[in-house]
């Protein structure tokens, strides 16, 4: 056993040995990989957010996450259900009970993909203000990131943050 724990340790995957959910992740893509790896974990490990008391969760695998939306969309008058809907990423704070007391919901996306998450954006929008504050959306898109603005990932995320998880 001490063999294969080793083994994990050493792989080229050091995002791996870190784990809020479950062990492995499955990354859907480069981008969602390297937001995970490269930017969400050392943020969250960094001093600047461990008195908000953060906890991030790995979502993104629809047959193992238990946390999906059913989401909908109005057509002519009435509401259609378009798909469950499985964000990448949760960022959590508890209240003093220890339950959620505020969720960031967070998605990663290629560009690829953008067009096909119109429905599902527009939703969690509704989404979220149909929940009075209790939960919050990131949407991070790949097209944002540009060679004037590098650090869009990031720079939108620490936004958020601040922004949401205020006290």
């Amino acid at each position: 056993m001490k063999d294969t724990f080793e083994k994990l340790r050493s792989n080229q995957y050091v995002d791996r040995n870190y784990t809020y959910h479950y062990l492995p992740y499955h990354f859907d893509s480069s981008l969602e990989h390297g937001y995970f790896s490269t930017r969400l974990l050392k943020l969250l490990k960094g001093n600047d957010f461990k008195d908000k008391h953060l906890e991030v969760y790995f979502n993104g695998d629809d047959t193992i996450s238990g946390f999906g939306i059913e989401c909908y969309k109005e057509v002519n008058g009435h509401w259609r259900r378009i798909q469950k809907y499985y964000p990448d990423f949760l960022m959590l704070q508890r209240g003093n009970d220890g339950q959620a007391h505020r969720v960031l919901i967070i998605e990663t996306k290629d560009k690829i993909y953008e067009d096909a998450f119109k429905d599902k954006e527009a939703f969690m929008e509704k989404f979220k203000k149909d929940n009075s504050g209790r939960f919050e959306f990131l949407y991070l898109r790949e097209s944002q990131i540009t060679k004037s603005h590098p650090n869009y990932l990031l720079d939108e995320t620490v936004r958020k943050i601040n922004e949401y998880f205020k006290d």
